[in-house]
């Protein structure tokens, strides 16, 4: 898959992942500096609500699709959306992430009114898909139909699309989350360095140093608040400058803090902007499932090897192994 990031004059396309060695991890994030909190905003979520005038009608098979592969398409499509106007349209085309095709989302609009179906619709529809399959339980092939003011707008379909022989995810069921030590960490780098179109692409590098503390969480949790979090803070203007926020989703128990916490502010470019925020919540979950660890961390994200902003990942203690640990759901 291709992300097409555009901004005024650069347009950003970033074809490919790769994951590198973090030998001589950064020590901002593993020492022990004060952090900035300051023009910190909070948030306290529960279950994620859109906005009133928005519903959505759930319709639910029984046909069992990859758990793992269905929250991974959701936090990278919702990451996608993201970075556009929130009023622009959505474009009705089947996605699948590379790695997590066992499951497709596709989109439906009535004939001659696809242009009600925004992204913004999109959005609060993927959040709320999400939190109602875990919610109850459901993990099969879904459509979920979407009404702004009654009024139908469009629908997002979750159905099998390819069953690999080979393990294109880990299920639910093969994750556990281990509690222990600090971990070493990981960088995850996404790179850019085209040409198309006649247009020279400005060469960018972005990538996401995690590194683990102790204390443990679920792939749910991990996923979630990640959805919850890019969900509520899409802007319409990705450009904009990240405003620190501590966020704490009361459905999934866990603190998210991001902005210049560790990392400080910079007075020049490359800066802390939305599009960057947002590509590097989608990496969290997925740096998890690679290491096979869900956990408290701490990450920083660079541009061009300059860290522009970082953050801290924390399940609160007092509620594992309680109602809003959500544990291990199955396909039913």
């Amino acid at each position: 898959m291709v992300l097409l990031f555009s901004s005024l004059k650069t347009l950003y396309i970033i074809p490919f992942l790769t994951f590198t060695s973090a030998e001589g991890f950064t020590d901002l994030l593993s020492s022990a500096v004060p952090v900035n909190l300051t023009n910190l905003r909070t948030i306290h979520s529960s279950y994620y609500e859109p906005p009133t005038d928005f519903s959505v009608n759930t319709e639910y098979s029984r046909r069992p699709i990859a758990v793992t592969d269905t929250l991974m398409n959701t936090v990278k499509v919702l990451a996608d959306i993201a970075i556009e106007d929130s009023e622009s349209l959505m474009p009705l085309r089947p996605y699948s992430a590379p790695g997590y095709n066992k499951v497709q989302i596709r989109y439906t609009a009535l004939p001659g009114r696809a242009t009600r179906f925004k992204r913004k619709y999109a959005s609060w529809g993927f959040a709320s898909a999400i939190t109602f399959m875990v919610r109850d339980r459901k993990f099969v092939e879904s459509v979920f139909s979407l009404y702004w003011k009654d009024a139908f707008v469009g629908a997002i379909r979750y159905v099998i699309y390819v069953v690999n022989t080979l393990d294109a995810g880990a299920e639910t069921s093969k994750i556990t989350a281990t509690n222990g030590t600090t971990l070493p960490a990981k960088s995850v780098v996404k790179r850019d360095s085209n040409v198309t179109g006649g247009l020279t692409v400005e060469d960018v590098q972005l990538k996401l140093d995690m590194l683990f503390i102790e204390g443990s969480m679920t792939i749910f949790d991990a996923f979630l608040t990640m959805i919850h979090v890019i969900a509520d803070e899409t802007t319409d203007e990705a450009d904009e400058i990240v405003q620190s926020l501590r966020y704490r989703d009361t459905q999934t128990n866990v603190v998210l803090t991001y902005g210049n916490i560790r990392v400080p502010e910079r007075t020049m470019e490359p800066k802390f902007r939305y599009r960057y925020l947002f590509w590097g919540l989608a990496e969290i979950p997925r740096e998890m499932l690679e290491r096979r660890r869900f956990g408290n961390a701490r990450f920083a994200i660079s541009v061009n090897n300059v860290p522009v902003g970082d953050g801290t990942l924390d399940k609160l203690p007092s509620w594992r192994g309680g109602k809003a640990s959500l544990g291990s759901v199955e396909p039913v």
